[in-house]
């Protein structure tokens, strides 16, 4: 849940930093700032016959919302993701993460992963789930594995829960 846990302030300052770093004039910084703050922190949506004003996570429902936290905690990633060499891939999908990591020195192997996991910790608001390392993962609509050929296999996953529930045209 990304969306609705991420410290809105933070993302904000975030995103202006970044747009700052081009150390562009043709970029409206300040407009832009000022238009997140707007929208983030003014979302007022209605829930069956009451009435909200959203006061923690980005402004649900609104098109900025997946952009704001894309960007966001990609300004973090940006930071840590390079320290690591072990890391041979990392994709991110809003709050769905998925890496390959590889053991280059495995006497540091167990540290280097502890301070991985911490770095992806260490962006206020947000708690990641991390899953234990494997040769098979299931990420978005896909199960993606190590054979023992020491290859790449996917295949399409299905949730437990997808009940087919489609409505025919007719």
């Amino acid at each position: 849940s990304m969306y609705t846990n991420l410290n809105i302030d933070y993302a904000i300052q975030c995103i202006k930093d970044y747009l700052l770093s081009f150390d562009d004039d043709t970029i409206p910084v300040a407009a832009i700032n000022s238009g997140l703050k707007l929208l983030m922190r003014n979302n007022i949506f209605k829930f069956g016959d009451c009435i909200f004003l959203q006061l923690d996570g980005t402004a649900m429902g609104t098109p900025p919302a997946p952009p704001v936290a894309q960007i966001s905690y990609g300004t973090h990633e940006i930071i840590f993701v390079p320290i690591y060499p072990q890391l041979l891939t990392y994709f991110r999908y809003i709050d769905d993460v998925f890496g390959a990591w590889t053991i280059t020195n495995p006497a540091e192997d167990s540290q280097s992963w502890q301070s991985f996991q911490a770095h992806i910790q260490d962006f206020p608001g947000l708690t990641w789930d991390i899953s234990k390392r494997t040769h098979q993962v299931n990420f978005l609509d896909l199960t993606i594995s190590i054979g023992a050929d020491n290859r790449i296999h996917t295949t399409l996953y299905e949730k437990p829960l997808n009940l087919h529930l489609y409505l025919p045209p007719h």
